[in-house]
């Protein structure tokens, strides 16, 4: 989430900071700069987030009236009909983009038998980069595994060699359909299975795990994206 905190000088000339507002933009942030960007005269706080979007803050007051517009809109409303203009002309020029590419992926994947490889397709899979990340939560006894791409993701498989199981809290992705396979086979390295299903557009999957302390073993994830055909990467 996106916060935004002022500085406020207390009685002994300590600086305190408190909330000003919060905003969750869905995806973690890579970068955040404030000052005057778009608007002489207003400050705003521009941030960047994984997936390249950029977000922008105002302290201009967009709601009230434009001034020497007929039809009295508001600013934001003039700001948000000239944007949508540019982005349909973007877009069209995308969507061209887009059908060459899958076009380009959909004969690689015929000619290799459903195989498709970033080396022999000559396709770049700069997008399909995962960025995976596990961290101990010792308060809660586990951990918490946070998987994100920059584009959606369909479903993600984690594969291990020690049991272990999910951790429902307030923070759990109630969007995700989530199916676990418990068992030993002397036929399968990863015997114990975890599958979660996207039913909702998403760029980021975040699970908690706990394992019987004591063991220990190997764990692997695939991603695979919300893409026509199906690609996927492995952690």
């Amino acid at each position: 989430p996106a916060e935004a905190e002022s500085k406020h000088d207390e009685p002994k000339g300590a600086e305190r900071a408190t909330l000003q507002f919060e905003r969750s933009v869905g995806e973690s942030i890579r970068a955040v700069q404030a000052g005057v960007v778009s608007q002489p005269g207003y400050d705003q706080i521009v941030l960047c987030t994984f997936s390249g979007n950029i977000v922008s803050f105002s302290t201009e007051a967009l709601d009230e009236v434009e001034e020497g517009d007929k039809m009295q809109r508001s600013k934001a409303a003039v700001d948000a009909d000239g944007k949508a203009e540019q982005m349909e002309q973007e877009l069209a020029r995308l969507q061209k983009q887009v059908d060459a590419t899958r076009a380009k992926l959909e004969k690689a994947v015929r000619s290799s038998g459903g195989q498709v490889s970033s080396a022999g397709s000559g396709i770049g899979f700069r997008q399909l980069q995962v960025c995976a990340r596990l961290s101990l939560t010792p308060g809660d006894a586990c951990y918490t595994l946070s998987l994100e791409m920059p584009i959606a993701i369909h479903l993600a498989v984690l594969q291990s060699t020690i049991p272990f199981s999910l951790v429902d809290s307030e923070r759990t992705d109630h969007s995700l359909v989530v199916s676990q396979i418990a068992g030993h086979s002397e036929d399968r390295a990863y015997p114990f299975e975890l599958v979660c299903r996207c039913t909702e557009p998403s760029k980021r999957v975040q699970l908690r795990l706990r394992t019987i302390e004591g063991q220990y073993g190997e764990v692997r994830c695939t991603v695979v994206a919300n893409v026509e055909p199906k690609v996927g990467q492995q952690v």
